[in-house]
Formats: structure tokens, C-alpha cells, sequence
């Protein structure tokens, strides 16, 4: 049915979940083209824009979605994580303030907006907004971690080691958590050697894993080539503690 525009906009789902971008936009045009188009495929199709480098269509199709979008707080949700997608940190952070007029004490949002907030640099506000999340839904442990973040990233290293840690006998899965714990002992006073020892072994324990045991090669003469692959390219954490030593 051409003239369908759910089916338009399924397909554009379609293609985008196979990598098929460009596809994809064709598909989602075809389908806010026409009448009723579902709200959702304008926030569909500016993500894909987003993707695609086309931020200023993207921008475009969003504006134009607005009274669709109206005060419902999922759709200004769903608005929020386009406008960031597009660059446009100062649309999301009002749309996710607009669904909490709706809903004043929804600790999804106010824990999507503190993200952002944090993300933009207003971290004594992402701090309050994350302590009405916790207020809001004390049981939810990843709100706890989040919080731990900023107060990190502010040098708040005590602080964010309770919030981490209370984090963790929430949510015992929260992986990343583990991690900062153990990063943020580094940049503790108080904590010692054994005590840094200690919790990477707890680390090891929980999350290692055993290494692979590769035959030996059968060829003497040949070279050995050992690769390291991590996602913190030369920003990883232990390149502030081990910089320093091979400097001096």
C-alpha cells in the first residue's frame, strides 16, 4: 500500500536496522510525506539525517514535527535523544524539561536529563537533578553510578566512591561501575597499595577473564607480534599513573 505511511515507515526501519542509510531516509521521506504520518517517523528520519551528516535536514524534519510531538513526555523523550543525535544539546535539554511538567518525578527522565546536563558541562545541576532521580526512585542503582560521575569528574573522589559503591549493592551487574570504583581508589589519599591490590583482585574475580591458551609457535625464526586493542586510545586510565613514571 504506497499510500500507507506506517508501511514507509517500517520499511525505514527496516533498512536502517541493515545499515541501509541512505535507504533508509528515502523510506522515512516517503512516509512524513504523507497524511498521518506517525509522529515517529519524523524523530526516525532526523536520526537518520543525524547519521548520515545531513544535521541541518535533520534539524528541519524535527522542527516540523512539533505539534505532533506536543507535551506528551515519551515523544518529547524520544525528541530529546534526536535533538542530541543533530548537536542540539539546548532543544533535548528542553524538551526533557517539558515532560517533567508532565511528570514531575519520572526518574527515567530526570536520569536522561542529568546525563545531558553532565554531558554539556552543567554538573552542579546534573548533581541535583540526579539526587531528585535518587529521591524519586532510591532503588534504581545505575542513577546512584551516574551521580558517582560527576562528582568524579569534579574531584569529589569520597563521595563518588558511596555512591558507586551503593550503586553496586543495587545493581551487583553494573559492570562499568566495578571499574570506576577501582579508578577512583587511585586518586584516594587515604587508600594504600594492599588496599588497590585488593579490590583488583575483587575486580578479577567478578569480571576477568582467563586467558587464552594459544599453542606455542611451531616456527622459532618467525616474529612475534603481541597487539593490544582497547576503546581508550590513548586516553586510556593508566596512562596518568604510568606517563609520569616513564617521563622521569
Amino acid at each position: 500500500d504506497p499510500g500507507n505511511p506506517s508501511t514507509h515507515f517500517n520499511l525505514g526501519l527496516l533498512l536502517r536496522g541493515y545499515g541501509d542509510l541512505d535507504g533508509a531516509i528515502v523510506a522515512l521521506r516517503d512516509a512524513v510525506a504523507l497524511p498521518s504520518a506517525p509522529w515517529n517517523a519524523y524523530t526516525a528520519l532526523a536520526s537518520a539525517l543525524a547519521a548520515a551528516g545531513r544535521k541541518d535536514e535533520g534539524v528541519q524534519c524535527l522542527a516540523g514535527a512539533a505539534s505532533l510531538i506536543g507535551d506528551d513526555p515519551d515523544r518529547l523523550s524520544a525528541a530529546a535523544a534526536a535533538w542530541i543525535e543533530l548537536g542540539r544539546p539546548s532543544e533535548a535539554i528542553d524538551c526533557y524539561q517539558r515532560s517533567l511538567r508532565v511528570r514531575p518525578g519520572d526518574a527515567d527522565i530526570l536520569n536522561s536529563l542529568g546525563i545531558l546536563l553532565d554531558r554539556v558541562g552543567l554538573k552542579k545541576t546534573a548533581i541535583e537533578i540526579y539526587l531528585a532521580a535518587i529521591a524519586a526512585a532510591p532503588q534504581l542503582g545505575h542513577i546512584y553510578s551516574n551521580l558517582g560521575n560527576v562528582l568524579r569528574d569534579m574531584g569529589h573522589w569520597p563521595e563518588a566512591l558511596t555512591h558507586y559503591r551503593h550503586a553496586i549493592e543495587l545493581r551487583p551487574d553494573l559492570f562499568i561501575t566495578h571499574s570506576n570504583i577501582l579508578y577512583a581508589l587511585l586518586f584516594d589519599h587515604t587508600v594504600t597499595g594492599a588496599d588497590l591490590l585488593a579490590q583488583g583482585r575483587r575486580w578479577e574475580a567478578r569480571q576477568g577473564t582467563p586467558a587464552a591458551i594459544r599453542p606455542p609457535a611451531m616456527d622459532p625464526d618467525k616474529r612475534l607480534r603481541v597487539g593490544y586493542v582497547s576503546p581508550d586510545l590513548k586516553e586510556h586510565a593508566v596512562t596518568f599513573f604510568t606517563e609520569p613514571l616513564l617521563r622521569s
